[in-house]
């Protein structure tokens, strides 16, 4: 059976590898909307002055930056699939092996982060508020 101290790790885990993602997410949002940014004051003002400019780079790579946004973050949202299974697959074993989870998070004196919990409700395992850090 799974230790309380490994239970709680991989949780711990879990949440801090959904919000790592979700800060780079975050980041790259960033990037694209300065890319959109410059690429309005630099058509802006070029065409201004009767320049032309080459816009293929930055077209180039606010696809690149959006590819990987996309890829990252709305993936996640609508398909977390793999980190849904192990988080079902880790409360599945605590069922079959203790019984109820929160039963066992009580009895072993863990909390876990709300990300971790909504994902536990997400597969079928609600976590009560007395087991959720604050």
């Amino acid at each position: 059976m799974i230790s309380p101290t490994d239970y709680k790790t991989i949780s711990d885990y879990i949440t801090y590898g959904y919000e790592q993602e979700e800060s780079i997410a975050s980041y790259l949002n960033n990037i694209i909307e300065d890319l959109n940014t410059l690429y309005s004051y630099m058509s802006s003002n070029l065409i201004t002055y009767g320049n032309s400019f080459d816009n293929s780079y930055i077209g180039t790579f606010y696809a690149e930056i959006n590819n990987i946004y996309n890829n990252m973050y709305l993936n996640k949202i609508t398909n977390p699939k793999d980190l849904l299974n192990l988080v079902y697959s880790m409360q599945q074993h605590i069922t079959r092996y203790y019984g109820d989870v929160n039963s066992f998070l009580e009895d072993n004196s863990i909390k876990v982060y709300q990300i971790f919990a909504d994902l536990s409700y997400d597969v079928g395992y609600e976590i009560d508020a007395s087991n959720i850090e604050t």
